[in-house]
């Protein structure tokens, strides 16, 4: 079962740029002055021959995402792209099919998905494929581990990648049959993994939601490259979480309390989760620290 809706219109329409700042505002939270905060210069990455554009990741000085162009009978067709600071960089990634989206890179290796689905006829079931590219698009691997079904890989760290396949969080490492089917034990109906640090992974996992409207009830996972390994980063009192990257020791995402979002930092358990607490003084605001959210947020 097919749970989480991420191949839904992944090339964000409109013109995509590269907005960077300088170390200064990345720094905000130790106390630098506004006026540096604001150095801001923006890159406009959108190659003309195409409608649209979209940025979906990157690292160092390389971006991954998609380009497309719609068509007559209402679809879309997109191609994984890449590139490396500027319109003028740009690299087509699309090896084949109808649509292709590069969702994350390492700066080496780019990973996403390609949509065998034939937009101009009926709507069949998705034919996805999780992908691996190395900068050009001769280089596409596909990383599906089934002659049927769908995958997408999400994440990227070194050698290895992450994602899903049929609904359950996946790792690889640089060919379909080093597949590693994440999905815990449980009564939990589907998982995907977004982030990877080469060591861990994070993801999440879900459950359906009580009550007639159903819905889906996400929990921020951890793995170390095992399905018997996971680990939940849920917080106390929240109601949906999701951990979404990581690096080193530490995990990001996002919990849900109190019908109300907030962005949180984890250090490998449940308990260690905090959030950013706003500034209370100042025009801009920025990062005071981390509330502390075991047992509920104040």
């Amino acid at each position: 079962m097919k749970v989480f809706p991420y191949l839904a219109s992944p090339a964000h329409r409109g013109r995509v740029g590269v907005v960077a700042a300088s170390a200064a505002l990345a720094l905000g939270s130790l106390g630098v002055s506004s006026a540096a905060r604001g150095q801001w210069s923006v890159t406009n990455l959108h190659p003309t021959s195409w409608e649209y554009s979209g940025a979906l990741g990157a690292f160092g000085p390389q971006q991954v995402g998609s380009v497309g162009y719609s068509i007559p009978t209402g679809g879309e067709v997109t191609h994984a792209s890449m590139w490396n600071g500027s319109a003028a960089s740009w690299i087509d990634l699309h090896p084949a099919g109808f649509k292709s989206v590069a969702y994350a890179t390492s700066g080496e290796h780019q990973v996403g998905y390609i949509d065998y689905t034939d937009p101009s006829g009926p709507t069949p079931r998705p034919q996805t494929r999780a992908s691996l590219w190395s900068g050009t698009a001769a280089s596409w691997v596909n990383l599906h581990p089934f002659k049927s079904g769908n995958s997408a890989a999400r994440g990227v760290f070194g050698s290895q990648q992450v994602g899903e396949v049929e609904g359950r969080a996946s790792l690889w490492s640089g060919t379909a049959s080093s597949w590693v089917d994440l999905h815990p034990k449980g009564s939990w109906i589907g998982s995907v993994a977004l982030g990877t640090s080469g060591t861990h992974q994070v993801g999440y996992v879900g459950v359906l939601s009580p009550g007639p409207f159903g819905g889906l009830d996400t929990t921020a996972s951890l793995w170390s490259g095992t399905a018997a390994s996971w680990v939940s980063l849920h917080p106390a009192g929240a109601t949906t979480s999701e951990a979404r990257g990581i690096f080193g020791t530490q995990q990001v995402g996002v919990a849900s309390i109190g019908g109300v979002s907030h962005a949180g930092l984890w250090s490998g358990t449940a308990e260690s989760l905090g959030r950013p607490e706003p500034r209370r003084s100042g025009a801009l605001g920025g990062i005071r620290g981390f509330r502390r959210m075991a047992g509920g947020v104040r």
